[in-house]
């Protein structure tokens, strides 16, 4: 059974008779995407995966993760895009954590490594281990 909804992902489950009871999942979600959006309704990035075990409001454990960042704006344009294998989205905080492999390419860049930390509201990526940064075309006179 393949099931691709927010609302699943996010162990928001099903409420039983009382408006209070909420259950949830201790099975993966499989072949799932998780979209995150900005305050004027477009999307600024979304997460995929094989498969996805919620853990608590801010903690989903992702196998073969593929995140795309995007514009936020109505062109919805994939600025850079990110895969590991395994990886933890923290939806609360914006972050998305990964204790191995890591591969991020956008407009003229290419980055691997290890042990990484993107955070969506800087739009950073920490690489801690094992990086190789590639970079198409020129960078400006950064290096002085």
């Amino acid at each position: 059974m393949k099931v691709r909804s927010l609302a699943s992902l996010l162990g928001l489950g099903l409420v039983g008779a009382s408006a209070a009871a909420q259950f949830f999942s201790t099975e993966p979600i499989v072949d799932f995407r998780l979209p995150m959006f900005n305050d004027e309704g477009w999307r600024t990035w979304e997460v995929r995966g094989s498969e996805g075990r919620y853990i608590d409001e801010n903690r989903v454990e992702i196998t073969s993760l593929d995140l795309r960042l995007l514009s936020g704006d109505a062109s919805a344009t994939v600025e850079t895009a990110i895969t590991s294998p395994l990886a933890v989205v923290h939806p609360k905080d914006r972050t998305v954590t990964g204790p191995g492999a890591l591969r991020a390419t956008g407009q003229g860049f290419r980055l691997y490594g290890e042990d990484w930390l993107y955070e969506h509201d800087s739009k950073t990526v920490t690489v801690r281990k094992a990086v190789v940064l590639t970079l198409d075309g020129t960078v400006g006179d950064i290096l002085k």
